[in-house]
């Protein structure tokens, strides 16, 4: 059942909307006559799809659309309006909603148009469908996530694509980064801001924003934190503060987007620390039948062990539990599940000699040498690149 609410200044209107919806799936569960009070309708209602008239009086429908859409752009939003006024419809669309219908309205069309911009909303009862597989999971037809379907995918526990989801809400994205899954497919995402960016940096797998074209010294900041695979693929450039963070990621950096590279971008990212340090799975196994699991950063197997027998909390990264059928004690076991904490830059074609020099220095270097001009490949051959 698809949850309606229907705000519009005549009764009629919202009489006759909930008439013509009974029988149907479309629930009409609140109604009003003013967008004043949008936001505590929607923390009441929690409704799939919101029915705005426009305009409201002193510009009332633009105001609750604005809020509506800044707190909750999970919510789809479809304007109703008496007039068919393509300015006033662009400017509806600019505040974010997804559609005009016109009146007077009927059936059908409310049925269709609703439907319509839910189809590709991601709801606790789809994400359900797929939470016990552990295989990769395809959901980039899905452009919305509520933020009830992304607690519900947090326990799956494969690769996780979202790559058609144009916004994040910051609810949805907490869910989001307890996910256990080795990846996390956010390439949709146009823009990351500082708070969104800190959220996402508490995944654990591959973290995948190919879709930024930029980004923020502030958000590069936060991504430093992170302990996996960070892809980027789609900056073409990046400034130099935001290399220096970038340089600070433990994990693997992609960057396959970046063509030229300047000497001081290069010599910034060669200083990338994912190639100093490791990540280390130690496996302790404790007299009440059960495998526990430590997840740390460390620069050898025995600084890894000194982490978590030391009690330490603040260097593990992660830990779990499992519960066998036997009962013996052992010495912590180590594995090395690093994936190398390589740099990518696998489209870089302008690369001065100095640059090569400085990228020469980093111990796991991705390059296609066969588009650099031949001095600087040469200089990345010698160092064993390539």
């Amino acid at each position: 059942m698809i949850r309606l609410i229907v705000i519009d200044e005549d009764e009629l209107v919202r009489i006759g909307i909930r008439q013509m919806l009974q029988d149907s799936k479309l629930q009409v569960v609140a109604v009003s006559d003013s967008g004043a009070r949008i936001l505590a309708g929607i923390e009441q209602f929690q409704p799939h799809v919101i029915l705005l008239d426009m305009p409201l009086e002193n510009d009332d429908s633009f105001t609750a659309l604005r809020q509506a859409k800044s707190k909750h752009p999970e919510i789809p939003v479809l304007m109703l309006s008496t007039f068919d006024d393509p300015i006033t419809a662009s400017r509806a669309a600019g505040l974010g909603a997804s559609g005009v219908l016109l009146k007077p309205l009927n059936r059908k069309q409310i049925i269709q148009e609703v439907k319509g911009v839910y189809k590709h909303v991601l709801t606790e009862e789809i994400a359900e469908q797929f939470v016990t597989d552990d295989n990769s999971v395809d959901l980039s037809e899905f452009t919305v996530i509520e933020a009830v379907a992304a607690r519900v995918l947090k326990r799956h526990n494969g690769p996780l694509n979202l790559s058609s989801l144009a916004e994040l809400p910051e609810a949805a994205a907490e869910s989001l980064s307890k996910h256990e899954g080795e990846e996390l497919s956010l390439n949709g995402l146009t823009e990351l801001s500082g708070p969104l960016s800190e959220i996402l940096s508490l995944h654990h797998g591959t973290l995948s924003l190919g879709g930024l074209a930029s980004l923020t010294t502030q958000a590069s900041k936060s991504l430093s934190k992170h302990d996996g695979t960070v892809r980027l693929s789609g900056l073409q450039q990046v400034s130099e503060n935001v290399a220096a963070n970038l340089s600070e990621l433990r994990g693997s950096l992609i960057l396959n987007g970046i063509q030229d590279l300047p000497d001081v971008i290069a010599e910034r990212l060669s200083l990338h620390r994912g190639g100093d340090r490791h990540f280390y799975e130690l496996l302790v196994r404790e007299t009440v039948k059960v495998d526990r699991y430590y997840k740390v950063s460390a620069t050898s197997p025995e600084e890894a062990v000194e982490i978590v027998s030391g009690g330490h909390e603040e260097g593990i990264l992660r830990e779990w539990h499992e519960d066998i059928d036997y009962d013996n004690v052992s010495e912590p076991t180590v594995y090395d599940t690093s994936s190398n904490n390589a740099l990518s830059l696998g489209q870089v074609t302008h690369l001065s000699d100095t640059a090569a020099g400085h990228l020469a220095k980093h111990p796991n270097l991705t390059i296609n040498i066969d588009n650099l001009p031949a001095s600087a490949a040469q200089i990345l051959r010698d160092a064993g690149h390539g």
